[in-house]
């Protein structure tokens, strides 16, 4: 046990560092993360000046020679003039281990932070949230169906409900998001279109949070529609294929009720790939979905992670990128 944990950790250990250091080669691929560490200096510099009264005295010329004057300065105590590879390189790699990522460009999060850490650490709770929770209620769903569906494999309904459910696959989730926002909030008026909280909501927990759930729904509902048809169809066949099994057969033979056989003998073995599955997909449902995000103005890391390629925000997209690969990683 103590040797696997071992072996595991460094193994975690290894694989986050390559994740990392391949991704600071990509973002530097023609010097792109020295340009946006340089352009990031400049802004601040920019700013600094902008807001100081002491500088409001100098013309504009002169504003322009103090900002490339001081961003020299930098450029040679940050190494600049040294190769990026080895000395800025493991600088870049240690800080980004430590998730030190520096400030955003554009985005900030809600208490005014420009660190890119805590933009990350504001949106990645409501990610996990939704699509955690959408992926599990999704995979029972599915597995619920396909239970019904496998007893009567190949009857009307069988024909009926397996094309349905691959065809609800087919179709993308923000498509679904689509016709759901037009049919439930602009035609019904029964739920949000999107967001995650009403304006003027109660900062009251209770309060706070039924509205969170109330705006949850919607793309709750639209993501499972949109992916338990997969569930449905994957495990219509290992059920299809567990029924005939000659186990299954002797016990149905055994005059056992069948609940019993469905929670012994079916159940049981149907749940380890289950449990595999849905773990996986977990995983990756922490990425989010970027589109499906957008459609519902959802405020989570895929939302985030568009947001800041649409604006540049480089250290957005870097630091994101790298949380997702030591998440991906560590489990």
């Amino acid at each position: 046990m103590i040797r696997f944990l071992v072996y595991r950790s460094i193994s975690i250990i290894v694989a986050v560092v390559l994740a990392t250091s391949i991704t600071i080669y990509v973002a530097n691929w023609g010097g792109k993360l020295d340009q946006i560490i340089l352009s990031q200096i400049e802004f601040e510099i920019s700013q600094q000046v902008a807001t100081n009264p002491a500088f409001r005295g100098l013309s504009e010329e002169e504003k322009a020679q103090y900002i490339r004057t001081q961003v020299e300065l930098y450029k040679k105590a940050l190494g600049f003039d040294s190769p990026f590879f080895p000395d800025r390189f493991f600088k870049y790699l240690w800080k980004y281990l430590t998730l030190d990522f520096g400030n955003a460009f554009f985005i900030h999060a809600k208490s005014g932070s420009l660190k890119v850490i805590d933009v990350i650490a504001e949106r990645l709770p409501y990610t996990v949230i939704l699509f955690t929770t959408a992926t599990l209620l999704s995979a029972l769903l599915g597995l619920f169906i396909a239970f019904i569906v496998s007893k009567k494999a190949l009857t009307v309904l069988d024909k009926v409900i397996t094309p349905l459910s691959f065809t609800t696959y087919v179709l993308p989730t923000w498509f679904m998001g689509i016709f759901a926002i037009l049919i439930f909030a602009y035609t019904l008026k029964i739920l949000p279109p999107g967001g995650m909280f009403s304006p003027g909501v109660p900062e009251e927990p209770l309060p706070r949070l039924i509205d969170f759930l109330w705006h949850l729904t919607l793309p709750l509902t639209a993501w499972i529609i949109s992916t338990f048809g997969y569930w449905t169809y994957v495990f219509r066949s290992m059920l299809t294929q567990l029924y005939e099994e000659d186990f299954v057969k002797a016990a149905y033979a055994r005059g056992l009720p069948p609940q019993m056989i469905d929670r012994r003998y079916v159940l049981r073995n149907v749940m380890p790939p289950f449990i595999t599955l849905v773990s996986l997909s977990l995983v990756f449902s922490i990425a989010g979905a970027p589109i499906t995000e957008y459609v519902f103005n959802w405020e989570g890391l895929g939302g985030l992670l568009l947001a800041a390629a649409s604006v540049g925000d480089a250290p957005i997209v870097i630091g994101s990128t790298i949380i997702l690969h030591i998440y991906w990683l560590l489990l």
